[in-house]
């Protein structure tokens, strides 16, 4: 047995048919059978086909989600009938070494705010996500509530892991001493400009419910930042609550600037609008960046604003077609927070006259509530 058959012999399991062609074309040449040009050509050809046989591999790296018919037909209706899913995401390319990856990212600093993400995992899940689902939180409580402790906050970490299969990225705190403890940690979501582990984030505040799978969202056409516009302001501001990044070492470092002169510059959504205002892709704030405190409104033209003065209000449509609600409703506190029956019953939208049998903004309104606590109840641990 010569050293060809040898080698032949010693692959592992059946050879390929790309192996078997090389080694009987090696064979041939070694008898005298086949002319030096030929061999060349049959060589250059064998090269083609392993090249193009690479680039399909590689290529196939694209999750199959991308291209679900479901998916793609919601992004067209946000971004356009030109959208294309093989060129939506400015990272990704078809010969990278490794596939695209897309999360679902909350941020908690606190305990109460550590039960709402389970919340939104819990509806994430129910509603079948394809996208990752990562965690922000203190690195702190890696030493406070270290693995094997018995704690509310462990336990919903072991949770988040073990439940529904969260991705834990324990960060420094990031606060400014300015206004409520609140407000002032949530500086501390600014981490996603950092996570380049991901190709592309979709960050929700834990304030409020993810109401249906937003994977379309992941195929936004190619911007750092995408968010809403804070419809509820006079002013022309984007809002922080929702948004979709491409993190990159570069933005985190301008993050970081901000960051340390923050006590001159204000909060988290001061410093998304000064990285954003001219280069933001703006998503439609009708449908995800809903407040509920809009069903309390009597006039809704500001919401409905991107569809014309011809749009009309229908609380129990606009809540069906929103894919997540914040909790807005000054002076009611937040649901987590215990309320009187008095403010309830001063803070609730109120009934018209003429609707007192439907009155479709309070259920609605209530509804939301309803969820909340259902959900709280069921998977939070105190």
């Amino acid at each position: 047995m010569d050293s060809l058959d040898t080698e032949y012999e010693l692959l592992e399991g059946k050879p390929s048919f790309l192996a078997r062609v090389s080694f009987w074309v090696a064979r041939q040449r070694r008898a005298g059978r086949v002319p030096l040009f030929v061999g060349a050509g049959l060589a250059f050809i064998l090269l083609l086909i392993l090249l193009g046989s690479w680039k399909y591999s590689t290529g196939r790296r694209t999750p199959r989600w991308i291209h679900d018919n479901s998916k793609t037909c919601i992004a067209e209706e946000v971004f356009g009938s030109d959208v294309k899913a093989e060129s939506l995401w400015p990272v990704f390319q078809s010969d990278s070494a490794s596939a695209p990856r897309f999360a679902y990212v909350f941020y908690a600093t606190q305990k109460e705010y550590l039960c709402n993400t389970l919340i939104n995992f819990e509806q994430l899940r129910k509603e079948n996500v394809a996208g990752e689902i990562a965690l922000i939180y203190p690195s702190l409580w890696q030493d406070t509530d270290p693995e094997g402790s018995t704690g509310a906050i462990r336990r919903m970490l072991d949770k988040a892991r073990e439940k529904y299969g969260v991705n834990l990225h324990p960060m420094e705190v990031w606060r400014t001493h300015r206004g409520d403890p609140t407000w002032s940690e949530s500086l501390t979501k600014l981490h996603i400009f950092g996570l380049t582990d991901y190709t592309r984030v979709i960050y929700l505040d834990s304030d409020g419910l993810a109401l249906r799978n937003m994977d379309h969202l992941f195929l936004a056409p190619q911007a750092h930042i995408a968010l809403p516009r804070a419809y509820w302001l006079d002013q022309d501001q984007l809002a922080s609550h929702v948004m979709v990044i491409t993190p990159s070492d570069a933005l985190l470092s301008r993050v970081k600037k901000w960051v340390d002169n923050i006590d001159k510059k204000g909060f988290d959504m001061e410093l998304v609008n000064s990285l954003s205002a001219s280069s933001a892709l703006v998503l439609p704030h009708r449908g995800y960046a809903m407040l509920t405190g809009e069903f309390r409104n009597s006039n809704h033209s500001k919401y409905l604003a991107e569809d014309g003065p011809e749009a009309k209000w229908d609380p129990r449509a606009e809540l069906s077609r929103s894919f997540y609600i914040h909790f807005s409703d000054w002076p009611l506190p937040k649901p987590w927070k215990s309320a009187t029956k008095y403010q309830i019953e001063q803070t609730q939208p109120k009934c018209e006259p003429e609707e007192k049998e439907k009155c479709g903004n309070r259920k609605q309104w209530q509804s939301v509530y309803d969820l909340y606590h259902k959900l709280k109840d069921r998977v939070c641990i105190d």
